[in-house]
């Protein structure tokens, strides 16, 4: 089509020439005829776009990553022209996995499109239709147009969910969880505290025979009651590299790794707090994990401080019983700030490189991701 809007517009200057040279009104009409129907050309291509007709709908709008979702996209000809060598671009996730749609279309007609889009990394996506080319039945003048520049057009916004990755149960004792506090007595418990008077309605399987008889009235047995220990989850939002997938793929892997350990500690009856130092989620029941994931897939990884700050900012709010950092750009720096934050020393770096920085002492997983968090737990000691 090239060669023949070549031939159009050298024909279209020359005849204008050729009017200019001899005076001849017939170069003159042909000259303007060309302009006129080019002109034709492009204002049918500008209503086209102007009057875009579509349907787009996602069949999910919140998926996990590594799920697929199915865009269902329709294109409809409601003019009395026909579409020919009508292109449309479809976005997704990944800008490596942008597909273009190829159609023709006769007047009053529609096509539909089903496109299988992958959600490699967790996020919140702008997904569907953003460029559209037109081209003229006759193929003189094809113009490309931004469908988001169109008052009536939205992209579809896709919640790509972290995925989750089941941590052993016995991970907290092998990330140097200290042992449960104490925060006073009650009728049950594993340890002895003390004892009080009997009071009617007491089992007597809990009375203290012994000390009873030293003292000479009944005495029931008072236990310890552990006290919950709040799991902080603390991460590093800056952002990571400078190409987009490798940011993309940081994001993924520390999201990951802090929705495993929540879990986990969920499972173990620790509460849990999540926080990149410019937000926080938190949960105290297995069943709130999804509102954990939900803050995750949100989060934005544009963060301007570094965790130390973030750790230190965080002793004049509440201590840690048990403190995990997930990071991939902190330095030995790190150290200090989380054994100020957990002095019971329940505290570890979950990193996400080849190896843990140098120089840093408390207890450090070098990972790529939850999976290999998993993995690395499973061989500790």
């Amino acid at each position: 089509m090239r060669a023949v809007r070549a031939v159009w517009f050298a024909a279209m200057g020359l005849t204008m020439l050729g009017g200019m040279a001899s005076g001849l009104r017939a170069y003159y009409l042909a000259s303007v005829s060309m302009l006129l129907l080019t002109l034709s050309c492009a204002a049918m291509s500008l209503w086209t776009y102007l009057s875009f007709s579509y349907l787009q709908r996602a069949g999910r709008v919140r998926a996990v990553r590594g799920e697929e979702i199915v865009l269902r996209i329709g294109i409809y000809n409601d003019k009395l022209y026909p579409f020919t060598r009508m292109r449309v671009r479809v976005v997704g996730v990944d800008a490596e996995m942008d597909e273009v749609l190829e159609l023709e279309l006769a007047p009053r007609r529609d096509r539909q499109f089903d496109v299988r889009l992958a959600l490699p990394y967790r996020g919140v996506y702008q997904v569907g239709m953003t460029t559209l080319w037109v081209c003229d039945c006759f193929g003189l003048l094809p113009m490309r147009f931004d469908l988001r520049h169109l008052p009536y057009y939205r992209l579809i916004e896709v919640t790509v969910l972290p995925a989750l990755t089941r941590l052993p149960d016995a991970a907290p004792a092998n990330l140097d969880a200290p042992a449960i506090a104490r925060e006073g007595v009650g009728d049950a418990g594993d340890r002895f505290a003390m004892a009080r008077p009997y009071i009617a309605g007491d089992p007597l399987k809990r009375v203290h025979w012994k000390l009873s008889a030293k003292r000479g009235e009944l005495l029931v047995k008072q236990y310890d009651v552990p006290q919950e220990q709040t799991c902080l989850i603390v991460l590093d939002a800056r952002p990571a590299g400078n190409a987009r997938g490798e940011a993309l793929r940081y994001a993924d892997a520390v999201t990951s790794c802090a929705l495993a350990l929540a879990d986990q500690a969920l499972r173990a009856g620790h509460p849990v707090r999540v926080t990149d130092g410019r937000s926080a989620a938190r949960a105290h029941a297995l069943r709130r994990l999804g509102e954990l994931r939900l803050y995750l897939a949100r989060l934005p990884f544009d963060a301007a401080h570094s965790p130390e700050e973030t750790l230190d900012a965080l002793r004049a709010q509440e201590p840690a019983g048990l403190l995990y950092v997930v990071s991939g750009l902190a330095g030995a720096g790190l150290d200090g700030p989380m054994r100020r934050l957990a002095p019971g020393g329940g505290c570890a770096l979950i990193h996400i490189g080849q190896r843990p920085p140098e120089g840093f002492a408390l207890p450090c997983y070098a990972v790529p991701d939850a999976a290999g968090l998993a993995a690395a737990l499973r061989g500790a000691p």
